[in-house]
């Protein structure tokens, strides 16, 4: 499901552009947490050097560790939510070949193989869905 207008002159809809944005945001993120660890890196072993060098005031530059733990938690977060909606998350088939594919007549629920994959990862659901 990609956002990507066609070549036949196709114009973008709405819905292609509010499932692009968080693939931006997330660009933006990962941008500002390298440029975090760069400018980071620098100041304490440049301008710390050179501050220590010539005897003047040091710099803080706290602001550099916080502004690179909310940047990766959000880009864990929104990462997260980008591969749930992609189905890109990586399944172990360890526990969930074993559970039933069968769904009761009249049940709402759509993938009965996205169950089965909640299913697998939930000790309870394995223990009453095992089949023999």
């Amino acid at each position: 499901m990609t956002a990507v207008a066609s070549t036949s002159g196709q114009r973008w809809r709405v819905r292609d552009v509010v499932l692009l944005a968080p693939k931006i945001v997330l660009t933006g993120l990962l941008v500002l947490a390298i440029g975090d660890m760069v400018v980071g890196v620098f100041l304490r072993y440049v301008v710390v050097a050179i501050t220590d060098r010539l005897d003047l005031d040091p710099i803080n530059f706290f602001w550099v560790e916080e502004v690179g733990e909310y940047s990766l938690a959000w880009l864990t977060m929104i990462g997260a939510g980008i591969g749930i909606a992609e189905r890109a998350h990586f399944t172990l088939h360890i526990v969930t070949h074993r559970l039933p594919l069968n769904r009761p007549a009249g049940d709402p629920c759509g993938n009965p193989c996205a169950d089965r994959r909640v299913l697998g990862r939930s000790p309870s659901g394995t223990a009453f869905s095992w089949r023999s």
